[in-house]
């Protein structure tokens, strides 16, 4: 059952009457502004969503404002959830910010599941509210809003000729497929040459490191030779894919079907790109 906060607060009062001069401004500053009731409604709603009767059935949750100032504690440290646990538990500091106190801390499992309760609309949310907040207390204007983004790795490969041409006749090859499924065309033959590409692109990365192995010349000469004819092989696969997506792009133009043309019109652009990496 969602409950909005613990009802006494006193561990802290007790064991460290002067604990407050503990707490650094910006923590202070962000307490403030944590005890917003619009932003805890928010967090209060989208926990009472998580179930159909979780606002009146079950056991006591972890309360709505605990729940809050942890996740903003661990985004403010960057502490993973075990590392958010751990650091709570083992600082008044923390448990009073988190209005935790004498009570249990929620493991780091059960922060992991109620931080996917709070989807992007409440996030969303969230942010409107803070930005209302800090006109109120004159700390923006309002009229502008600049984001400090941070870059993380994604699993994208690094764009090489070889591997450009390959995504090329995926995307091409695919959209064929589609384009003859929407028209339910048995003689709008399309052939797959996805698996040829993948195994010369395979040899043509192979082949790459064993040119920069420090080898002999003559090696090195051997291997830019076979690289050579590689690179042939599949830009006349990818000449070959291009020119039937041509074809079947002729063939469905008399379609008044909106999801054919569109489909259409998609092949159409992916042509042009991938005659520009053949170029």
């Amino acid at each position: 059952m969602v409950r909005r906060t613990y009802l006494q607060r006193s561990l802290v009062e007790v064991l460290l009457p002067d604990g407050h001069k503990l707490w650094d401004d910006e923590l202070r500053g962000i307490d403030s502004v944590l005890d917003d009731e619009v932003i805890v409604d928010l967090v209060d709603a989208a926990l009472r969503r998580r179930r159909p009767r979780s606002s009146s059935r079950g056991r006591l949750g972890t309360p709505v404002v605990v729940v809050l100032r942890m996740l903003v504690l661990k985004h403010l440290r960057d502490w993973s959830f075990a590392e958010c646990e751990r650091e709570v538990r083992g600082s008044l500091v923390y448990r009073a910010f988190c209005r935790i106190d004498g009570e249990r801390i929620p493991d780091a499992k059960t922060l992991i599941r109620l931080a996917a309760l709070l989807g992007p609309a409440v996030l969303k949310g969230i942010v409107e509210r803070l930005g209302h907040v800090a006109q109120a207390r004159r700390v923006v204007r309002g009229h502008r809003l600049r984001v400090d983004t941070t870059v993380v790795e994604t699993s994208i490969h690094y764009p090489t000729d070889s591997l450009l041409l390959a995504d090329g006749v995926g995307v091409l090859t695919r959209t064929m497929r589609c384009l003859r499924a929407e028209v339910a065309d048995a003689e709008l033959e399309v052939r797959d040459r996805t698996r040829s590409m993948a195994r010369r692109v395979f040899e043509i990365t192979q082949h790459s490191r064993k040119a920069t192995a420090g080898t002999g010349a003559a090696v090195r000469e051997e291997t830019k030779t076979k690289m050579t004819t590689l690179y042939r092989e599949i830009m006349a696969i990818t000449r070959a894919t291009v020119r039937r997506g041509e074809t079947v792009s002729e063939a469905v133009a008399a379609t008044v079907d909106l999801g054919v043309q569109a489909l259409r019109e998609q092949l159409r652009e992916t042509v042009g790109v991938v005659r520009r990496v053949l170029a």
